[in-house]
């Protein structure tokens, strides 16, 4: 389905800042024309009622794990990106900590084929700085950049060799993309499990200080600064991390940086203690995360981030695992909990408590993700963030009072690790529309595409 007219719904374009009532018609899936009660009537068009619904530009995640290739038993490229559309996301960046990893032409072809076969959305993907991801000698950066990766990660390990940074920086600038650090100190989180603080010392773990991102915050944002590279830190987590990157923007740095939902909402509390019962302590294995939950005042200053644009964009860090991967000892759980499904909800939940606005949510989801990393001057990628006459028809449908409750049987992704599970939530993605085909429809939706 490519010909579709929606009407009656309110479109929010952050780009424009248009948010009023507008028809949207789509033909090929491109969008060929928006305007108010439109009273067009074509033969072989569907018809969408969005009475009562925000559209907005398909969701952008610039930091999503999909598991494939080699690790199809957490995720595939088929699940993952349904799981996505079910979140309203319609672009997703996959991050390239595969087996094998995306640093070779062989393993990016593997991911491409399976990206051209069952992907229901668009997916970038992300290329290794260095081989394997371990930090000893640089992937061929170019080579690969020429077929087809959007920025350059080692995620879920920092790059702490500084002479391989700075030449994969100058790369990057000469080439014109970010590279996106996983900002840890090494040393200084080994054998860690989750934040270095009260809660931790009372459950008897390892923590990992909130030092350990700070200082490689401060030397990569230097070492970029001094090259004039554009370096995203990925996953900020820590109220002195984000002055850091405030500073730098002020410097007229090319430095942006994304926050997770969960660091906007969790605190290193929520991985022992329930519903603020402090007598019964628990190891919540699907809140253990890197970089880990931190304390209330990094959640209030991560949202300031939001609010006065030091931080670019919201970005779930899906990370899909096994069941046996976390229903286990605490120490040797993985890291990672689940994203796409909840992303947009728990957004929500911050918008409901006037933390921020809806505008700035859909702008942190769409516009900001896709300036930040200059995805929408890739030639075919121009409509990313966009809702305009002329550009592809990739649409969020949102019902903002819909109530709902989030459990694990209604989840499409393969991972079932989230810390979210029976929660009640008000805001929902009713539909996500890719190239003007539905990719995701709300079951008990009262919106229905009629002929």
């Amino acid at each position: 389905m490519r010909n579709i007219i929606i009407k009656n719904g309110t479109v929010l374009n952050p780009k424009t800042g248009i948010y009023k009532k507008l028809d949207i018609m789509i033909n090929n899936g491109i969008i060929i024309k928006i305007e108010h009660k439109s009273k067009i009537k074509q033969n072989g068009f569907s018809y969408i009622n969005a009475k009562g619904m925000i559209i907005t530009p398909g969701f952008i995640d610039l930091h999503s794990h999909l598991r494939e290739p080699g690790h199809e038993y957490k995720e595939t490229i088929e699940t993952g990106t349904a799981s996505a559309a079910k979140g309203g996301f319609t672009t997703i960046c996959a991050m390239p900590n595969t087996n094998p990893a995306i640093d070779n032409i062989r393993s990016l072809n593997i991911l491409k084929i399976a990206i051209n076969n069952t992907a229901v959305i668009n997916v970038l993907p992300i290329g290794t700085i260095t081989k394997s991801r371990k930090g000893k000698a640089l992937s061929p950066i170019k080579t690969l950049l020429n077929n087809g990766i959007i920025a350059l990660s080692d995620d879920g390990d920092d790059l702490y060799n500084e002479k391989l940074l700075k030449n994969a920086l100058i790369i990057a600038k000469k080439y014109g993309i970010p590279l996106s650090q996983h900002c840890e100190q090494p040393q200084l989180v080994k054998d860690g499990h989750m934040h270095e603080g009260w809660v931790s010392m009372r459950l008897g773990l390892k923590g990992r200080s909130p030092e350990a991102e700070e200082l490689m915050v401060k030397r990569d944002i230097k070492i970029a600064e001094e090259i004039g590279a554009h370096l995203h830190i990925a996953h900020i987590s820590t109220k002195k991390s984000i002055q850091l990157v405030r500073n730098a923007k002020k410097r007229q740095a090319h430095i942006t940086a994304e926050v997770t939902p969960h660091h906007l909402t969790l605190s290193h509390e929520d991985v022992a203690f329930k519903n603020n019962n402090y007598n019964t302590i628990n190891y919540i294995t699907n809140a253990k995360v890197n970089p880990p939950l931190r304390e209330k005042e990094d959640i209030i200053a991560c949202i300031r981030g939001l609010n006065d644009n030091t931080i670019d964009a919201i970005a779930t860090d899906h990370a899909p695992h096994d069941i046996s991967e976390k229903n286990i000892e605490f120490t040797k759980a993985l890291p990672g909990m689940i994203g796409f499904e909840s992303a947009f909800a728990l957004g929500m939940d911050l918008v409901n408590n006037k933390q921020i606005s809806f505008k700035k949510l859909i702008q942190k989801l769409t516009t900001g993700p896709a300036v930040s990393w200059q995805l929408n001057k890739i030639k075919g990628l121009e409509g990313l963030g966009k809702i305009e006459e002329g550009l592809q028809a990739d649409l969020t449908i949102i019902d903002k009072k819909k109530k709902w409750k989030n459990l694990p049987d209604q989840i499409i992704s393969k991972g079932k690790n989230s810390p979210f599970f029976g929660r009640t939530f008000t805001g929902k993605v009713m539909m996500t529309i890719y190239k003007g085909n539905i990719v995701y429809q709300e079951t008990n939706s009262v919106m229905k595409a009629k002929e």
